[in-house]
């Protein structure tokens, strides 16, 4: 993408010097020459976004995860298996960085999930460093993100919009499993057999 700029600022900058405006008529007002000058950019431009419209048909999201700011937690709902419940920081003498929840949010490894992100009261930040993912959570507004965490692993973060007093201890821990142990998380939760047996389809 960025060779092809360069080509065209190279390209314009060579007219702007070498063409003299008064005495080449021939070139200044060559219909042809202009038509070509335009169509080139043109198919620069749809040569570049095609495989972005391409990468937007793959990552169809085949997860929904409702995620909603309050002072001081978060909510997270699964809309899948309609499973809703609360994060909240963790006091530990461990809890040295503040990145500790009583309850993180448990994905799967190597899926297309969509995160649709909002707040209960005032404005807060859905901030995951190392996923790079920082999408604001705007009372009465949605803001969606789609994502697929490649690798398991525990990934932190935090709310990193000043929301109030507690603004420091408002961590963000997501879990990402394989797809077997996700999938016994889920059966922890106690969900419905038919719940259960979509959302297994579902991601499987």
């Amino acid at each position: 993408m960025i060779y092809n700029i360069i080509i065209i600022v190279v390209f314009i900058i060579y007219i702007l010097i070498n063409i003299d405006y008064k005495l080449n008529k021939s070139i200044t007002n060559n219909s042809l020459l202009e038509f070509i000058w335009t169509f080139i950019p043109i198919l620069l431009l749809i040569s570049i976004s095609l495989p972005s419209l391409k990468k937007i048909e793959e990552e169809i999201p085949l997860m929904t995860i409702e995620i909603k700011g309050n002072q001081w937690y978060w909510t997270y709902n699964i809309k899948e298996i309609k499973y809703k419940y609360d994060s909240y920081y963790k006091e530990s003498s461990n809890n040295l960085n503040f990145l500790l929840v009583d309850k993180p949010l448990f994905l799967p490894s190597n899926l297309p999930i969509r995160f649709l992100i909002t707040s209960e009261d005032v404005i807060h930040s859905f901030t995951i460093p190392n996923l790079g993912i920082k999408i604001d959570s705007n009372p009465g507004r949605i803001n969606s993100i789609i994502t697929n965490i490649l690798y398991p692993g525990d990934y932190y973060g935090q709310c990193s919009e000043l929301c109030g007093t507690m603004h420091s201890k408002m961590p963000i821990c997501i879990k990402v499993r394989e797809k077997e142990e996700y999938i016994k998380w889920i059966i922890s939760r106690k969900i419905s057999k038919e719940l259960y047996k979509n959302y297994y389809n579902l991601i499987c």
